[in-house]
């Protein structure tokens, strides 16, 4: 056995030496280099290890399979799940196929009803002070988080669990909410959003209150109030306060994160930091709600150690712990500032079937940018694009130019810098006009861009659904609140462009001679017919901006000789004529109707047309009209000439009495 292990050794050793003496041949030092370095990639390669592994259920045995690869950290899967003890009350169906008669099969895949079931253990345990244990689920994106919670809220909906409560990000996700609800079959749970309901009134009181369901709100819905009381308090007593035993459902709780302990490890007052009030309305629903069931949902919760101290439900510190407050669980854990620290607690959390943290698999995934080359039309358009903001930046210059704006702001703020500060919280118009200048700027190059790559998407998703593959295209920034904007207002969708409202917008923000603020809006021009035939027929502003135009462009570029006239020519396909957005509200000049105009409605008396915009609202009110999405007074007047009798209702409502001399603000500059 001896003379077999020196073999190897022997048989290594006339081998290097006979690759020495062979004419070139391996020299013995440079063979002993390559020993090593392969001895050295050897070791590497058993130090690497995977950094996420295949997750499958352990205790699980029934349900559809998830549609997609799912993996968890290499870390967390040392710690298994405990054993499970109970069964949802999910429909038994959900776990078969889907059918035609079983048309809610597989709504809910094994891994998502997994998480059903261990929110479910947690919720039945108590936490020593007496407070329901609470669940923590921290999957990433696309392992369907919200169709999850809806499950959690199903399976103690058939429990007998008709009141909860669920917090997002965004007032869109109810949206989600209710479809989440609906494709697992419980679409006959209602959803109502807290800020859609009066304020500081019961929910539940009188014959159509608001008895079961689920309230939405977002966690700037949590922190609001009025003088009739605060949505805090509102849902509380909606909930049962220390009867309460529906779900608190923080989805994205990490939005609580910034929760400061008024005391540190040893009992004393915590300085500097302050928590904020939108951690602490969490904190205290919480509180007041000590039977709730709790589930904290943040694909980032437990990232940061100092992030968890809204987690009270966790049951990680508290009475009968070894850490009296979080402060202290947070020293004994080196201040989060140590990953280990932060795995081995996640390892924990795990094992005591309180935290389940999963993700998509990317093992197949591969990557490719494409360039998307420019056509001769598209260049065309980028360029003009660009000198018409070009000219436009030199508009503006020339407008704050010739109001001696940047000085008058340097007197103000060398005479008193809190006037200074005063003109800015009102908007001050030509204090930040170049901000709003930039903004649009930006996002009106943005969209442009965004537009130029729809041919090529388009082409490339055509080829990949020949192909038999699914095409998801992910898009930021695409208008949506603009759009909600403009149905809101009612406005001819046919007629909306994202890109012209940017344009709009920064038009309303030119600077003019009222720079000091002291006309209010309602007081330039109430009267919208008025300003529409102005902006249409007035000769003498147009030959105004053909005189403006050389000092325009020495502001703005070099002048072009190529370049017409200034006749806003260069808006054309960006902006649409006040004529034509308020089409329907106006009359022309001659008696006739404008073009496309539907048949003209009565002209409002000149008393009603100099009101102000609350004054206008306050007729509104009274007739019954919705205006709340109405923000000008064209757009409040146009509701008014609706009204069968309007003057009836301004001499009912005495406003002769409270309109003024009106005063017009001052010509643009």
């Amino acid at each position: 056995g001896q003379q077999d292990r020196a073999a190897p050794a022997e048989i290594r050793r006339r081998y290097e030496n006979d690759a020495g003496g062979q004419g070139g041949a391996v020299p013995r030092s440079d063979a002993e280099e390559m020993r090593r370095e392969a001895s050295e990639q050897q070791a590497e390669d058993e130090e690497v290890e995977q950094v996420f592994a295949a997750y499958e259920p352990i205790h699980l045995d029934y349900g559809q399979p998830h549609p997609d690869a799912v993996v968890e950290t290499t870390s967390l899967s040392f710690a298994q799940l405990p054993p499970i003890t109970m069964h949802s009350n999910l429909p038994q169906g959900m776990q078969k196929p889907k059918t035609a008669s079983n048309p809610y099969g597989g709504a809910l895949s094994n891994l998502q009803i997994e998480t059903v079931v261990y929110a479910g253990m947690r919720h039945s345990t108590e936490l020593p002070n007496g407070n329901t244990a609470g669940f923590f689920l921290g999957d990433g994106v696309g392992l369907g988080k919200g169709r999850q919670l809806a499950g959690i809220i199903l399976d103690n909906w058939n429990q007998g669990r008709k009141r909860h409560l669920w917090v997002s990000v965004s007032a869109d996700l109810m949206q989600d909410a209710i479809r989440d609800l609906a494709d697992i079959g419980a679409g006959h749970i209602s959803v109502i959003n807290i800020t859609k309901t009066p304020a500081g009134c019961k929910l539940d009181a009188g014959k159509n209150g608001f008895k079961e369901g689920v309230i939405f709100s977002t966690y700037m819905g949590l922190v609001s109030k009025s003088a009739k009381g605060t949505r805090e308090k509102q849902m509380i007593q909606w909930l049962g306060g220390d009867t309460a035993d529906g779900c608190l459902l923080f989805d994205e709780s990490h939005k609580a994160k910034n929760l400061v302990s008024e005391e540190d490890e040893n009992g004393k007052p915590t300085a500097g930091k302050k928590s904020t009030k939108m951690a602490l309305t969490v904190q205290n629903l919480q509180r007041d709600c000590p039977k709730a069931r709790v589930v904290y949902c943040s694909a980032t919760g437990a990232s940061s150690l100092a992030h968890m101290a809204y987690m009270e439900r966790l049951g990680l510190w508290g009475e009968q712990t070894p850490f009296p407050k979080f402060a202290n669980f947070q020293q004994a854990m080196g201040n989060g500032q140590n990953v280990g620290a932060m795995e081995l607690v996640a390892l924990d959390m795990k094992r005591r079937g309180m935290y389940i943290s999963r993700q998509l698999s990317f093992a197949s995934a591969e990557q490719h940018q494409e360039i998307v080359d420019l056509t001769a039309r598209q260049t065309q358009m980028y360029d003009t694009a660009c000198s018409f903001w070009a000219e436009l930046f030199g508009c503006f210059q020339h407008a704050l130019a010739v109001l001696n704006v940047k000085e008058l702001n340097k007197q103000i703020t060398a005479r008193n810098r809190g006037l200074d500060k005063d003109l800015k919280a009102m908007g001050h118009p030509a204090g930040r006009v170049m901000t709003h200048y930039w903004g649009c700027h930006q996002r009106f190059f943005r969209q442009l861009c965004m537009a130029i790559k729809i041919d090529r998407t388009v082409e490339l998703s055509k080829t990949a659904l020949a192909e038999n593959k699914c095409v998801v295209i992910g898009l930021q920034s695409t208008g949506e609140s603009r759009l909600n904007d403009a149905v809101a207002d009612e406005a001819d969708l046919d007629e909306f462009c994202g890109m012209r409202e940017v344009i709009r917008f920064l038009l309303s923000k030119f600077p003019t001679g009222d720079y000091l603020g002291r006309h209010a809006e309602d007081d330039a021009d109430s009267d919208g017919e008025e300003a529409v035939q102005e902006a249409a027929d007035n000769a003498k502003r147009r030959e105004r901006n053909k005189r403006g135009t050389s000092a325009r462009r020495a502001a703005g570029m070099d002048s072009d000789d190529s370049e017409g006239d200034d006749n806003g020519s260069d808006l054309e396909g960006f902006i649409v004529d006040d004529e034509e957005g308020q089409s329907s509200d106006c009359e022309s000049s001659g008696g006739e109707e404008l073009e496309g105009d539907e048949p003209r409605r009565r002209s409002l008396p000149a008393e009603i047309k100099a009101l102000s915009k609350g004054l206008l609202r306050k007729m509104l009110q009274e007739a019954g009209v919705k205006h709340a999405q109405c923000s000008s007074t064209s757009q409040l007047l146009s509701r008014v000439k609706l009204l069968p009798n309007p003057l009836d209702i301004y001499n009912q409502l005495g406003l002769g009495d409270k309109v003024g001399d009106k005063r017009k603000g001052p010509e643009a500059a």
